[in-house]
């Protein structure tokens, strides 16, 4: 909301180490600048901008840990872990202005986090493990998973089926597959 673009983390290539640095983009003078580093590597994570103004990182490869950037004092402040960690993740706003946090790596985890309150709730699991699938917000509010993988990336299986996440309900249901198995994919 202030006209800055957060880039956070990520690795370096040729190594495995994460990143605790980020950088600022201000696009109406074409700089670059560099905030307060972050307080846990992060890599492979989920980032979300709250409606606070405040983003959210949360997680990544082999991290549970989770923090707040706020753009008012370019500072990061730890939040509550989640409680399982997962790379490649996916998330969303909800309309309510909590945010789901779907695991990757053949997980079925499911948590959401009240910016409210700073805490994660794990929520219904998922019927399907899978990794490397797309998550979409719907304008009925609930969020659609599809497809994705049921092994390990680069040898999983991919799979047809999707779910539907009813954001009031907080459960995961069964809806229409694929007419085509797929991971590594996008949706909007």
């Amino acid at each position: 909301p202030n006209g800055l673009v957060l880039v956070v983390g990520g690795n370096t290539p040729g190594t495995v180490y994460a990143l605790t640095d980020c950088a600022l983009y201000d696009y109406t003078n074409n700089t670059w600048f560099e905030p307060s580093p972050l307080n846990f590597p992060h890599d492979q994570h989920g980032q979300v901008l709250l409606p606070n103004g405040t983003v959210l990182v949360m997680g990544g490869d082999d991290i549970a840990q989770c923090e707040i950037f706020d753009p008012g004092d370019s500072t990061w402040t730890v939040t509550d872990s989640l409680s399982s960690w997962g790379n490649q993740k996916s998330n969303v706003l909800l309309p309510d202005g909590r945010v789901l946090d779907v695991s990757g790596y053949n997980s079925s985890v499911t948590e959401i986090y009240d910016y409210k309150i700073g805490s994660w709730s794990n929520v219904d699991s998922m019927a399907v493990k899978r990794n490397e699938y797309s998550l979409t917000s719907l304008p009925t509010g609930d969020v659609l998973i599809s497809g994705g993988a049921t092994t390990i990336p680069l040898s999983g299986t991919p799979v047809a089926t999707c779910e539907l996440f009813n954001s009031s309900t907080e459960i995961w249901n069964p809806t229409g597959a694929l007419d085509t198995a797929r991971a590594f994919h996008a949706s909007v």
